[in-house]
């Protein structure tokens, strides 16, 4: 409804760590998926997040494959393009570690959020509770802007949760 095109592409953060060898290494081993979503006007909320489940699943069946080499990949015409605009990160902390042998583990707020990308919505899913917030590059986007766009994205889920089979 807000951007008037019905094929986006979104990034999603990805853990990396899909070999059982690599569970008890510590350090980062994040990747990057591209997810490109493509929609028809008349779908509905439910048809679209079934596209969305769809084309994530497929993704993450290739979660190894380094972004780098997958931006090499690009041809030459897209390479200055803009790719995308939104990078969406869910993160279940619900089965996080509280404790590694004696020692107790706990997660420490970061001061400030930084994003490469134009947007940077994430949600925490904490087993009962959801929260989100919104990261955005200043030089683009205003406070008040991400406050309107944060009323429009819970209007979008009222609506979507009230009627999931209306047309999007």
């Amino acid at each position: 409804r807000m951007i008037d095109r019905n094929d986006v592409v979104v990034t999603t953060p990805v853990r990396g760590r899909d070999q059982a060898n690599l569970e008890n290494v510590v350090g980062p081993f994040t990747n990057t998926l591209f997810l490109r979503v493509q929609w028809d006007p008349n779908d509905s909320f439910r048809d679209v997040i079934r596209k969305v489940k769809a084309i994530s699943l497929e993704a993450m069946g290739h979660q190894a494959c380094p972004v780098d080499d997958f931006l090499r990949a690009i041809p030459g015409e897209l390479k200055d393009s803009s790719l995308f605009q939104l990078n969406f990160s869910y993160q279940n902390t619900g089965d996080r570690l509280t404790h590694w042998g004696d020692l107790e583990v706990e997660q420490v707020p970061q001061g400030f959020h930084a994003t490469h990308s134009e947007l940077n919505f994430w949600v925490r899913d904490a087993g009962e509770n959801l929260s989100g917030a919104i990261d955005y590059r200043t030089d683009l986007y205003d406070a008040e802007r991400i406050k309107k766009l944060i009323g429009w994205l819970l209007r979008l889920l009222t609506d979507a949760v009230a009627s999931p089979d209306q047309p999007i």
